[in-house]
């Protein structure tokens, strides 16, 4: 009997959570909408941002074998659909980039996340030794952000005058 019990024990272990892996998809990027179209980005932030962001925090995920296993396709369905929620770089002029203000506080965040090692998320780095972010990398990505931020805070401070000005007369 116990014989009979491993053999159910192992297929349903097995089983169970094949039919509960998620689809994994990537909905479809409308380049208009993307960071790289609203936010002018050098090629080397753009790298950083290829090795160490974009497969959780963008529609372009590239979904690695792993994610085909159970249990660990749950989690990493899971994981990639918190990200995209949390900051979608290919959805940037509809959600970040909505509003300068949002837009430069979601870029300054970015990079205190960064900056307290908080991401790239582990385990993620421990599997793509190309994420693992450098001091250097860290560095140029905060630099091009803060400066990002402040060309965005300057352009809504424009925009506010103008309309003061506006509304004055």
């Amino acid at each position: 009997m116990s014989k009979w019990i491993k053999i159910s024990t192992v297929t349903y272990l097995t089983l169970v959570p094949l039919s509960a892996q998620h689809a994994r998809v990537n909905p479809p990027i409308d380049p208009l909408h993307t960071i790289e179209a609203n936010v002018p980005i050098p090629k080397e932030v753009v790298a950083i941002l290829q090795r160490a962001c974009l497969d959780c925090h963008s529609n372009s995920t590239h979904w690695r074998w792993y994610s085909r296993l159970p249990i660990l396709s749950s989690i990493v369905n899971r994981d990639v659909e918190r990200a995209r929620q949390v900051l979608n770089f290919s959805e940037w002029s509809g959600h970040a980039g909505l509003k300068p203000a949002i837009a430069a506080s979601t870029l300054m965040a970015s990079c205190a996340v960064i900056q307290a090692k908080k991401m790239p998320k582990r385990p993620y780095p421990l599997f793509h030794a190309r994420a693992r972010l450098s001091q250097e990398d860290k560095n140029q990505f905060c630099e091009w952000s803060k400066t990002e931020a402040m060309k965005l805070v300057e352009q809504r401070r424009k925009v506010e005058g103008g309309a003061a000005a506006i509304t004055r007369q």
